[in-house]
């Protein structure tokens, strides 16, 4: 119980600070999480920390938050998302394109997984209140919560797996033909160019599928342009430019 309030507050003292600093948070985790999980675990590690951070980024992306640098809010799960791409990219480098392939039916795989999974839970009714009341009403906070979090995920899983698989075909596809081209010299080049079409095509799709044609309530043309596709794509731009230092650093490891 004293782990939670401590993490509680933690979470209160970092609502204190700018959004800015959250995103560069969540950078250093997935970084470090990346490359420590390719130096003791290899292409199977790899696989699986994309099949997580898909599941994570398609949760964070129900919340929104305020940056300085845009007018209206950006959808969070950015970060995350974004470091998808470059575990796939090091897939590709490493262990050849059809291990990133793999890598990626699987996190299209545990995503669907996740969602049947939860059905039954949720399937169950909630709990009548009663004797051992504090007990039952957290029971039935939790039932809300993951009703909160997973009753939006269908449409927005068909959303995010359809530009997922997408994306990432023309990810993988596009860092190999770069690499012929330039006869496996300037990873930064195919890295680079590679992440930002791959990331431009999933944006466009996820967007428009999420938030338009899929949503029960769409958002106006307006909103979806300036916090769902420029706001989200700015920052896997920069993403994009961050991130490949990173894939140098694997390199040495």
């Amino acid at each position: 119980m004293s782990l939670m309030f401590d993490l509680q507050s933690m979470i209160q003292a970092m609502h204190l600070l700018p959004a800015e600093m959250m995103g560069l948070f969540a950078f250093t985790i997935c970084s470090v999480a990346i490359l420590l999980i390719r130096k003791f675990f290899n292409e199977i590690g790899l696989t699986l920390y994309i099949s997580i951070a898909l599941i994570a980024a398609n949760i964070q992306v129900l919340k929104a938050g305020e940056y300085a640098l845009f007018s209206e809010p950006v959808v969070l799960g950015t970060v995350t998302f974004a470091s998808i791409f470059l575990a796939i990219d090091m897939l590709n480098e490493f262990y050849g394109s059809n291990a990133a392939r793999r890598a990626v039916y699987l996190g299209f795989i545990s995503s669907i997984l996740v969602i049947a999974l939860m059905i039954p839970a949720l399937g169950v009714k909630p709990l009548s209140l009663g004797a051992d009341f504090e007990f039952r009403f957290r029971s039935n906070e939790a039932h809300n919560a993951m009703l909160l979090l997973f009753l939006p995920i269908p449409s927005i899983l068909i959303a995010s797996l359809s530009a997922y698989l997408i994306s990432q075909y023309v990810d993988i596809w596009l860092y190999q033909k770069i690499r012929q081209i330039t006869s496996e010299k300037k990873l930064w080049l195919r890295a680079f160019l590679s992440n930002i079409t791959s990331s431009l095509l999933d944006n466009i799709v996820f967007s428009i599928l999420a938030w338009k044609i899929l949503a029960i309530n769409p958002v106006s043309w307006y909103t979806l342009f300036w916090t769902y596709i420029v706001g989200t794509y700015t920052i896997r731009l920069l993403m994009g430019v961050i991130f490949i230092p990173i894939l140098y650093i694997s390199k040495l490891l």
